[in-house]
């Protein structure tokens, strides 16, 4: 049993390889999506919670329910949907298309869905790429958006 985001246990079952067997850090959730305001630089918030200095989770109702501004947004590059991938890191931080993550080897990166392989890919900055797998074993550091000096300091090496 692991512990989701919320504290509650959840059976992820195992991943065996030929040396180890590694939890699976993995859960069913609806999709999710938070949308970036590239005009005002932070997440948008549902009606309602406007104004407030977080971060915001729509299921797939609340985006429909903001279809009608983002439908718009995004047509003219104003709002950028990002999705969760369903997993979640080591700390239980759920992972995000745009995540920055360190994997085991040290190695950063940022996730992204590659559509041709069909899942979650994480982009290394020496350019490598892996399949997002073994996700206990990483460390989400941020979300490229929100935090741009991510990539900077990644790849000057702070």
């Amino acid at each position: 049993m692991v512990k989701n985001n919320t504290g509650t246990d959840i059976d992820v079952g195992t991943k065996t390889d030929s040396e180890n067997t590694f939890p699976i850090n993995f859960q069913l959730l609806p999709k999710r999506f938070m949308i970036w305001d590239t005009l005002h630089e932070a997440w948008l918030a549902p009606y309602g919670y406007e104004g407030e200095n977080r971060t915001y989770v729509f299921n797939t109702y609340d985006l429909l329910c903001r279809l009608d501004l983002v439908k718009i947004g995004v047509k003219d590059q104003k709002y950028i949907l990002v999705q969760s991938t369903g997993t979640f890191d080591e700390d239980g931080e759920e992972i995000w298309e745009g995540s920055m993550a360190r994997d085991y080897d040290g190695q950063i990166g940022v996730v992204y869905y590659d559509a041709e392989e069909g899942g979650y890919w994480v982009k290394a900055m020496n350019g490598d790429s892996w399949q997002l797998a073994d996700t206990n074993l990483m460390k989400v550091m941020g979300h490229f958006l929100s935090n741009p000096n991510l990539i900077l300091e990644t790849k000057n090496g702070h």
